[in-house]
């Protein structure tokens, strides 16, 4: 019984192998054309369809001097971008003291004003 098309020797199929792959790329940020190919036992057909897959349609990653494949995916840090925006939204939209109150009663145009003093001792 032979396997199916779109598996190879390794047993996975290619969507399988890009989510092995891009879990690597994710957690080394780079990785070789060539280390891939020694890691997974590719050949340039299937890593030429990685490549396609994660640089141009999942927009992931990126491509230096045709040698190694960088991770480039931010959706983590916008993600947290976001939250701090957010955030920040909620405190500004809590109702402020007036800059006077905030400064407290020994504070006067933002200078120290001494206290009263009392009289009798």
């Amino acid at each position: 019984m032979r396997a199916p098309a779109d598996r190879r020797k390794h047993g996975m199929t290619f969507d399988e192998m890009l989510d092995q792959v891009r879990e690597l790329l994710r957690t080394r940020q780079r990785v070789t054309y060539q280390a891939l190919k020694l890691r997974f036992g590719l050949d340039d057909a299937f890593v030429d369809g990685l490549k396609a897959e994660l640089i141009k349609a999942e927009r992931v990653a990126a491509d230096e001097d045709g040698e190694v494949l960088v991770w480039t995916d931010d959706r983590g840090l916008a993600s947290s971008v976001q939250s701090l925006n957010q955030t920040t939204q909620d405190w500004h939209s809590v109702p402020q003291k007036s800059p006077r109150a905030a400064r407290g009663p020994l504070c006067e145009r933002g200078r120290f004003r001494s206290p009263p003093l009392r009289k009798g001792g």
